[in-house]
């Protein structure tokens, strides 16, 4: 295996003459009442559950922890997460801050979306909003008996339900009246969230579920069905007794959990950091102790392999024995070896970190296709909740003209506007393709290429021409060929992860796919082009990133090749009438 370190590098094209192309993006900060407040929410239903708004995380009230959906939700991701919300409800914690744009963004827009869902079901409905200060344990009390007031009265739509049995607390957003006879007369009630998802997640089957059992208290019949109001103006309808037993048994794990004093856990990196409000301080946490999490693909049962074998940091891993310690395969061991040894050297020289793989003959440097003059760079950005189904509001390309990149963008603003942009981009390759048969179209990650079939599909064009671009090996993935070809000293191998081997960092407003997403609301919102020109700089330097990408690969390939003494034997390319060839 080679392992070798690389300086910084300098790109003039990125840095240009006569100052920084930085551009201005207003407002990333507001939090998520202030995208709410463009909905026009206001009042009790303007409540948001995350961080410093998180009322609905566990709390002491008179002397007693009470728990709520969240919480389970939070038990089920991490037991870290749960120790440190009871330390905080004891006072023996403060909680943090976390200032995340891109989740004020979703958390605003989910609240605008229970809204318009709100205003649809209330328009032939009778309805009943419960509200008041539910911050006590009278005030919950008050809220629920409310609620069950309303439930008697036999309205069709209760809003904001409550529920409070003294340990377990809730807030449906809707409930729905059916004709199932039950202890308040010949109606009964089913429980109704509005979720800006375009499917059903767990974290909401959990709390749909809580909140099914806490109605069937109240209303002495269980709900047959709970209902989701999706982004993509769909609802998902769900049997409820499918999830109770397993629910049941979740309860009362967390209800376990949090008896007597907090336990000591340690914050293992798991899927519930990326809407935490504890991220950022148990990434650091992580990274004091050089705790292995951080390496790429290591998975929290991986960790505790690693603890309980004596191995508790990065640097004792880089050092271990060659035989793996039980549980790990041989080529898992030997891969989170070499990524803690890269670690370790590039916090002793200061400079990333690389190892070549051994050549693989299905991919790897092998899947590289010889560069062609008129190879095309490819990236698109996405907007997922301002039409159903999303937009894919902006195609950007690369080439290379007289050694410099040159940019050219396709841009959509609405529903009409992709099937325009997408047909312009399309037919842009082909043209491209037409000029130069051995042109190929790179991208990073699979998003290209589903989105391009989802919008053949949703279109109903250029379906044929999409299909051929893929079977004929013209769109390239360079993710697959780093992660088969080369080990890095990073957490992950995201494009942004890779660029310090081949280009310097980015200091631009927009830096990553979710300040793009919150920068294109801002400009739907305020009509800014300021914010436009910041996510065009943003997809222009992606694509220019994967054109840099390529050519360092490129480098790696020819590196393989000297030392080794092999000759890597390029990708077949692929004819429309399915005939192949390979070239050398």
């Amino acid at each position: 295996m080679l392992v070798r370190s690389v300086e910084p590098r300098r790109d003039p094209w990125l840095s240009p003459p006569g100052g920084s192309r930085r551009h201005r993006i207003i407002a990333l900060g507001e939090g998520a009442h202030a995208w709410a407040a463009r909905a026009d929410l206001t009042g009790r239903h303007a409540r948001v559950a995350l961080w410093g708004d998180a009322i609905d995380v566990m709390q002491r009230l008179d002397g007693e922890i009470v728990l709520s959906a969240t919480d389970l939700v939070g038990f089920l991701a991490c037991d870290h997460l749960t120790q440190v919300d009871l330390q905080v409800a004891l006072g023996l914690l403060e909680p943090p801050t976390r200032d995340d744009p891109y989740l004020d963004m979703l958390a605003g827009k989910g609240l605008a979306h229970e809204a318009k869902v709100l205003a649809r079901l209330r328009a032939d409905r009778t309805c009943v909003e419960i509200c008041g200060d539910t911050r006590t344990r009278q005030g919950l009390l008050d809220a629920e008996a409310d609620t069950l007031a309303a439930m008697r009265a036999g309205v069709d739509l209760v809003y904001q339900a409550t529920f409070f049995d003294g340990r377990w607390r809730g807030h449906a957003d809707f409930l729905l009246r059916v004709s199932t006879p039950s202890a308040l007369g010949s109606w009964s009630y089913e429980v109704a969230d509005a979720k800006l998802a375009h499917s059903v997640k767990p974290r909401a089957l959990t709390q749909l579920t809580e909140y099914s059992l806490q109605l069937a208290r109240l209303q002495r019949v269980a709900p047959t069905l709970m209902h989701v109001a999706l982004g993509d103006g769909s609802w998902a309808i769900l049997p409820v007794a499918d999830e109770m037993e397993e629910h049941m048994t979740a309860r009362s794990g967390l209800e376990a959990s949090i008896l007597g004093s907090p336990r000591p856990t340690y914050p293992e990196r798991v899927d519930y950091c990326g809407v935490c409000r504890w991220a950022d301080v148990c990434a650091d946490r992580r990274r004091a102790a050089d705790h292995p999490s951080p390496l790429p693909g290591m998975l929290a049962n991986r960790t505790r392999l690693l603890v309980d074998a004596g191995i508790t940091t990065v640097a004792a891993l880089a050092t271990a024995a060659e035989d793996p310690v039980d549980g790990f395969s041989d080529a898992t061991w030997e891969r989170d070896r070499c990524h803690a040894r890269l670690l370790v050297e590039e916090r002793s020289t200061g400079r990333p970190a690389y190892a070549l793989l051994p050549h693989d003959m299905d991919g790897g440097l092998g899947a590289l296709p010889a560069p062609s003059a008129g190879d095309l760079f490819f990236d698109i950005e996405s907007e997922p909740f301002g039409l159903p189904g999303g937009l894919e509001y902006l195609f950007g390309f690369v080439d290379v003209v007289d050694r410099e990149p040159r940019y050219r963008a396709f841009w959509a603003h609405t529903r009409e506007d992709e099937r325009t942009a997408f047909e312009g981009a399309v037919d842009f390759m082909l043209s491209r393709r037409a000029r130069d048969r051995s042109l190929h179209v790179f991208h990073y990650a699979s998003y290209e290429v589903s989105a391009l079939r989802r919008l053949a599909a949703r279109h109903q064009t250029r379906q044929a021409e999409i299909e051929t671009l893929i079977s004929t090996g013209v769109l390239v993935d360079l993710y697959q060929v780093v992660k088969q070809s080369v080990r890095i000293s990073r957490s992950s191998y995201s494009l942004k992860s890779l660029e310090d081997f081949y280009m310097p960092r980015r200091d631009d407003a927009v830096s990553n796919a979710g300040g793009s997403m919150v920068g294109y609301e801002l400009w739907r919102q305020n009509g800014d082009d300021d914010v436009l020109e910041g996510i065009r700089i943003y997809n222009e330097r992606d694509c220019v990133s994967t054109l840099r990408l390529r050519d360092w690969l490129e480098e790696r390939r020819r590196e393989l090749e000297l030392t080794t003494g092999c000759t890597l034997v390029r990708p077949r390319l692929v004819s429309t009438a399915g005939a192949a060839s390979q070239t050398g």
